[in-house]
């Protein structure tokens, strides 16, 4: 079997997205659960933009 360059191409492609993807979840959990995660805070997300 044989892979065609195009396929490893996407294949190359999606893999930097995937990781791309990850260090943003990453990053974006380091900042969102700095504090512990309570009812009281998932409430008051609709009025703060920057924990939403």
């Amino acid at each position: 079997m044989t892979t065609r360059p195009d396929n490893i191409e996407r294949v190359q492609f999606l893999a930097r997205v995937v990781q791309r993807e990850s260090d943003h979840l990453v990053t974006t959990d380091r900042r969102v659960f700095v504090r512990p995660f309570s009812t009281e805070r998932a409430r008051d997300l609709d009025n703060d933009i920057d924990e939403a």
